[in-house]
Protein backbone atom coordinates (compact mmCIF):
# COMPACT_ATOMS: atom_id res chain seq x y z
CA UNK A 1 0.00 0.00 0.00
CA UNK A 2 1.37 3.56 -1.16
CA UNK A 3 0.21 6.67 1.10
CA UNK A 4 0.49 10.06 -0.64
CA UNK A 5 -0.50 13.34 1.80
CA UNK A 6 -1.20 16.62 1.19
CA UNK A 7 -1.27 18.53 4.67
CA UNK A 8 -2.40 21.72 3.41
CA UNK A 9 -5.00 20.84 1.03
CA UNK A 10 -6.16 18.22 3.36
CA UNK A 11 -6.20 15.31 1.33
CA UNK A 12 -4.39 12.01 0.75
CA UNK A 13 -4.04 9.59 -2.47
CA UNK A 14 -3.83 5.65 -1.88
CA UNK A 15 -2.75 2.92 -3.81
CA UNK A 16 -3.11 -1.07 -3.34
CA UNK A 17 -1.08 -3.87 -4.73
CA UNK A 18 -0.74 -7.43 -3.94
CA UNK A 19 1.06 -9.01 -6.46
CA UNK A 20 0.71 -12.63 -5.23
CA UNK A 21 -2.16 -14.09 -6.59
CA UNK A 22 -2.26 -16.59 -3.69
CA UNK A 23 -2.79 -13.31 -1.39
CA UNK A 24 -5.56 -11.74 -4.08
CA UNK A 25 -9.37 -11.94 -3.47
CA UNK A 26 -8.80 -13.17 0.37
CA UNK A 27 -9.83 -9.60 1.86
CA UNK A 28 -6.74 -8.27 2.75
CA UNK A 29 -6.95 -5.42 0.87
CA UNK A 30 -10.63 -4.80 1.92
CA UNK A 31 -9.62 -4.56 5.62
CA UNK A 32 -6.21 -2.48 5.04
CA UNK A 33 -8.43 0.34 3.05
CA UNK A 34 -11.23 0.33 5.84
CA UNK A 35 -8.49 1.01 8.53
CA UNK A 36 -6.62 3.14 6.28
CA UNK A 37 -9.79 5.38 5.77
CA UNK A 38 -10.56 5.44 9.15
CA UNK A 39 -7.29 6.47 9.78
CA UNK A 40 -6.68 8.93 7.43
CA UNK A 41 -10.58 10.68 8.14
CA UNK A 42 -10.44 10.05 11.87
CA UNK A 43 -7.44 10.65 12.87
CA UNK A 44 -5.40 12.80 10.40
CA UNK A 45 -8.41 15.10 9.99
CA UNK A 46 -8.02 14.66 5.89
CA UNK A 47 -11.25 15.88 4.00
CA UNK A 48 -10.56 13.81 0.88
CA UNK A 49 -8.67 10.44 -0.37
CA UNK A 50 -8.08 9.49 -4.13
CA UNK A 51 -7.23 6.92 -5.73
CA UNK A 52 -5.53 6.87 -9.71
CA UNK A 53 -6.17 3.64 -11.75
CA UNK A 54 -5.30 3.14 -14.66
CA UNK A 55 -8.59 2.56 -16.66
CA UNK A 56 -8.19 -0.88 -18.05
CA UNK A 57 -7.72 -2.58 -14.57
CA UNK A 58 -11.21 -3.26 -14.41
CA UNK A 59 -10.76 -5.38 -10.97
CA UNK A 60 -9.07 -2.23 -9.18
CA UNK A 61 -11.93 -0.41 -10.13
CA UNK A 62 -14.60 -2.64 -8.91
CA UNK A 63 -12.66 -2.43 -5.61
CA UNK A 64 -12.28 1.15 -4.61
CA UNK A 65 -16.57 1.61 -6.21
CA UNK A 66 -17.08 -1.38 -3.81
CA UNK A 67 -14.92 0.15 -1.13
CA UNK A 68 -17.04 3.58 -1.59
CA UNK A 69 -15.23 6.02 -3.60
CA UNK A 70 -16.40 7.36 -6.47
CA UNK A 71 -15.47 8.44 -10.07
CA UNK A 72 -14.46 12.24 -9.72
CA UNK A 73 -16.28 13.63 -12.84
CA UNK A 74 -14.20 16.43 -12.83
CA UNK A 75 -11.05 14.97 -12.76
CA UNK A 76 -12.48 11.91 -14.79
CA UNK A 77 -10.55 10.67 -17.70
CA UNK A 78 -7.48 11.50 -17.91
CA UNK A 79 -5.16 11.77 -21.55
CA UNK A 80 -2.98 9.20 -20.24
CA UNK A 81 -5.21 6.48 -19.69
CA UNK A 82 -5.90 6.84 -15.80
CA UNK A 83 -9.03 7.46 -13.93
CA UNK A 84 -10.12 9.27 -10.93
CA UNK A 85 -11.46 8.51 -7.87
CA UNK A 86 -12.13 9.93 -4.81
CA UNK A 87 -14.13 9.69 -1.19
CA UNK A 88 -14.89 12.56 0.55
CA UNK A 89 -16.72 10.98 3.40
CA UNK A 90 -15.91 11.18 7.15
CA UNK A 91 -16.94 7.21 8.00
CA UNK A 92 -19.09 8.41 11.38
CA UNK A 93 -15.71 9.69 13.19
Amino acid sequence: MKTIFNWKEGHGEVSIYIGEEEWQEKGYASDALQLLLKYRFCELRLHRIYAIIFEYNEASIKFFEKMGLNLKEDIGKQDSGMVSFMMSWCMGC
